[in-house]
């Protein structure tokens, strides 16, 4: 049901951008001309968010890329926690935690790409007013959530195998 609004939302506002830059003529100089109304700035809007708009991944490839990213990581770390003999329902808990917070990182981050790190709300007088978007600071809460986790069940970067020789960089 929400997928459908979320849809229904960005069919409209194609089709507003549509019409945006149906109503304009594009002069050789590369200037905007409006030809029924439309001012030159509703116009260069309608042409800058569509063009934002393409690179948005749909929300199906949204859902997908992040549960493949999820199972990864929940692999990742589950073999991490029995390389370090850690078993038990806490620990499980504990992943999935993390987890909860990884896609709540992800889903902050659609929130920004989709609606920039401000936007333009209409207050109680009817006044567009300029906001800054909430999940930007949400993002970074959330990611300092999740580093306690890892902090807490001890996780680290993996050892890499090998001579150490191997590995220096000088």
């Amino acid at each position: 049901m929400e997928n459908e609004k979320k849809t229904k939302k960005d069919n409209s506002r194609i089709k507003e951008m549509a019409m945006l830059i149906g109503n304009a003529k594009i002069e050789e100089n590369g200037n905007i001309k409006s030809k029924k109304g439309k001012s030159k700035l509703d116009i260069k809007k309608g042409i800058k968010e569509i063009k934002i708009f393409k690179k948005i991944e749909s929300e199906k490839e949204y859902l997908s890329r992040v549960d493949e990213k999820i199972q990864k990581i929940k692999e990742d770390l589950e073999e991490q926690l029995s390389d370090q003999d850690k078993y038990g329902g806490h620990f499980d808990h504990e992943i999935e935690n993390y987890l909860f917070f990884v896609r709540l990182q992800e889903a902050y981050k659609r929130d920004i790409q989709v609606n920039g790190f401000r936007y333009v709300a209409t207050n109680g007088n009817g006044i567009d007013v300029d906001k800054p978007n909430d999940s930007c600071e949400r993002l970074l809460k959330t990611e300092q959530q999740g580093l306690a986790i890892l902090n807490s069940l001890e996780l680290k970067t993996p050892a890499v195998g090998g001579d150490e020789a191997d590995n220096d960089l000088y």
